[in-house]
């Protein structure tokens, strides 16, 4: 909820305290946010938004009329919080954020809600909007069913894959916003097992490793990983054209993967599987793969999802032919396969 603003004198709670109770939602109050302030402000995308219900109203802005989405602020914030790690995730991250801008040394203004601007700073209003013609609410009903379903992936602590998966759909949308997918359709699609199972994905960690002399190294491979969206590197990969769906598949180089795989090595020397070992290693190289070379995607014609990057969280597997490519390419060298022989056996979803 947005926090009351409070004297200079009052104390601020102690970030020792890592657990945080949130107040009762029923006393929550109602304020109201436009979505493109919700999007600004509390760094919540679009799909995150999607499940929460809004009122249309109409504004007045430098002399003209618009027509504005207005959310309970509430509870965008509370999907702020629930995105960056709590309340305290959340300022530690606009405050990283406002240190970024302030070393560009823009005139632009630092997007912030008022209630986290610094006290000298926050008084007035941030805007020059007039609510001229309040609406009731419409489209989003709290029997949306995308709500419960939404919620079943926060459950599940996969809110980051809700994310990437509606982006993913919103992109087929046409100059009118509308997507290639039915409501019914995309309900379907978004509650897939394959997304949603509990064998689907392993539980992503809520934060980074810390730094270590093994880590260092492989965080600076990673971010030297080649990438087919960059002509500097496009062509340091490896490709096969694939002639019969007229596509080109892409791979990292063996000269990287050779970096790639001692680093791993590396990792799981110093740190071991669990923990902050291989287990949290194995979704730093998935988030660099679904960057640089192919993430989630949604194939309309077979109605099924298709994620080439999770073959990095898997655990051992049963190598096939030095033919036979796969993301990881644990086959076609002796490092990988020793790599491989590292990994313990995993059932799917560990």
């Amino acid at each position: 909820m947005p926090k009351s603003k409070t004297s200079s004198k009052e104390k601020k709670p102690s970030r020792a305290k890592k657990s945080v109770e949130l107040p009762d939602e029923s006393q929550w109050r109602a304020e109201q946010i436009s979505k493109t302030n919700a999007i600004s402000q509390y760094r919540v995308t679009p799909a995150l938004l999607e499940p929460l219900s809004f009122t249309t109203s109409s504004v007045l802005r430098d002399n003209k009329v618009f027509s504005v989405m207005l959310y309970n602020e509430c509870e965008v914030e509370l999907l702020a919080w629930r995105k960056y790690g709590g309340p305290e995730g959340f300022e530690d991250h606009l405050n990283e954020l406002r240190k970024r801008h302030t070393e560009r040394k823009t005139k632009k203004e630092f997007q912030v809600p008022e209630v986290y601007k610094p006290a000298e700073r926050s008084a007035g209003p941030s805007s020059r909007v007039i609510l001229i013609q309040p609406a009731p609410p419409q489209v989003r009903a709290a029997s949306d069913p995308l709500r419960p379903l939404h919620q079943r992936f926060v459950d599940i602590g996969r809110l980051w894959l809700w994310e990437a998966a509606n982006d993913v759909l919103a992109a087929s949308a046409d100059a009118f916003g509308n997507e290639r997918l039915s409501a019914r359709e995309k309900q379907a699609a978004l509650g897939d097992a394959s997304l949603t199972g509990p064998a689907a994905y392993p539980l992503r960690p809520a934060s980074l490793a810390p730094a270590s002399p093994a880590y260092t190294v492989f965080r600076e491979v990673l971010a030297l990983a080649p990438s087919k969206h960059d002509k500097k590197t496009r062509g340091q990969l490896e490709l096969n054209e694939n002639l019969f769906q007229a596509e080109t598949i892409y791979y990292w180089s063996q000269d990287y993967m050779v970096e790639l795989f001692n680093s791993l090595i590396a990792v799981i020397t110093e740190h071991g599987i669990e923990g902050i070992g291989w287990k949290s290693a194995r979704w730093e190289v998935y988030d660099t793969y679904t960057r640089c070379i192919q993430s989630l995607y949604f194939s309309y014609a077979h109605n099924r999802w298709y994620d080439d990057a999770k073959d990095w969280l898997y655990g051992r597997m049963e190598l096939g032919s030095s033919g036979t490519l796969t993301p990881r390419q644990d086959n076609k060298s002796e490092l990988g396969k020793i790599y491989n022989e590292m990994l313990p056996l995993l059932a799917p979803g560990e």
